[in-house]
């Protein structure tokens, strides 16, 4: 496990109603290397000072984990916790108050912090209570094979997390004459998730890569027909990190004309900010031009031998490409034309 000090002379937390600008704040970085890739957590310790942070909260109150900005989430591989699948990629974390001992676990990108209506994946979050307190927020990875353990421990209060990292297969191919890559997670063929199959439930089984476009993968059961729901993650993504990153960067402004002592670093910030936004409008612009969305019916075929595990397969040829969902003893076959998933120009 790697741990590092990060030290931020400047870091802005946006809320809803104000900048507060934080001088000096320390950052602590974890890492951990699975099989299948590395995950890594960042957050700022903050000090217990005779608090209780159940009572301190009402229920529904949301936690950013951290000092500042909410912790983050950084994952190489695909993970799983509970119900969620989570692809790789970068994420904030929080924890929601349900209760006297209840919480959940929150992963939403975009904002620093959550505010409402921002989606999210809700995971179970364990609670217990310890005897020695702890002063000072802590946050621990714990590693397992392909499997590790999240850990935060503030006063006498724990909250655990599991997560699995689950295998990938993935697929080169050429689509409209340009490389694309398809990689498949292998979700557990356990009953739970059959049920969750069989219930109707919308699973995300993998992501499509095309010309800096991603799109996220979904299965969809319904009675006797299979759905396959190719998403644009790429531009839904950028469209919210245009938003928040405009935001942010129109608060550094007013920050600067209030503290022009701070100008030198906060101007480099911001510049670096400017930069970032004009990269993220060419990538919106890029998605854009692709489909938000496309719905494909595929056919439902027996199999003698179940799988172990919900495993795909793709192939592809001249004017379109085909993908095999394989969970239990059943089959879902789709295809899906080149032409549906290209912008005109092409």
């Amino acid at each position: 496990m790697i741990v590092a000090m990060i030290p931020l002379r400047f870091v802005l937390v946006f809320t809803t109603l104000c900048a507060t600008t934080l001088v000096g704040q320390q950052r602590v970085e974890k890492s951990t290397m699975l099989p299948a890739g590395k995950v890594t957590i960042t957050y700022a310790p903050t000090e217990l000072r005779g608090r209780e942070p159940e009572t301190s909260l009402e229920m529904g109150d949301v936690w950013r984990m951290s000092a500042g900005w909410a912790a983050e989430l950084k994952t190489d591989a695909p993970l799983m916790c509970g119900d969620a699948t989570i692809p790789p990629g970068d994420y904030r974390m929080s924890a929601r108050y349900q209760g006297p001992s209840n919480w959940r676990l929150l992963l939403f990108r975009g904002p620093t912090i959550f505010v409402p209506g921002t989606s999210s994946m809700v995971m179970p979050f364990e609670f217990a209570s310890d005897e020695k307190a702890q002063e000072t927020l802590a946050i621990d990875l714990t590693p397992d094979k392909n499997e590790f353990g999240l850990k935060l421990h503030w006063g006498t209060m724990s909250l655990s997390a599991r997560f699995q990292a689950l295998e990938v297969s993935s697929v080169e191919a050429k689509i409209g004459g340009k490389p694309s890559r398809f990689e498949f997670f292998h979700l557990p063929s356990t009953r739970s998730m059959h049920m969750r199959v069989a219930t109707g439930e919308r699973l995300l089984f993998g992501t499509w890569h095309h010309d800096g476009v991603r799109y996220d993968l979904y299965g969809e059961h319904d009675r006797n027909v299979m759905h396959l729901l190719m998403k644009n993650f790429t531009a839904t993504d950028a469209k919210r990190g245009l938003k928040h990153t405009k935001q942010n960067y129109e608060q550094t402004l007013e920050y600067l004309k209030s503290n022009p002592d701070d100008a030198a670093d906060v101007r480099a910030w911001a510049d670096k900010t400017s930069d970032e936004i004009k990269e993220l409008e060419r990538l919106a612009e890029r998605a854009a031009a692709r489909p938000a969305k496309l719905q494909v019916r595929g056919n439902l075929v027996a199999l003698r031998e179940g799988s172990k595990a919900l495993t795909c397969m793709a192939k592809t040829e001249d004017d379109a490409f085909s993908i095999h969902l394989t969970f239990g003893q059943r089959r879902a076959e789709f295809v899906v034309p080149h032409a549906q998933l290209m912008p005109k120009s092409e």
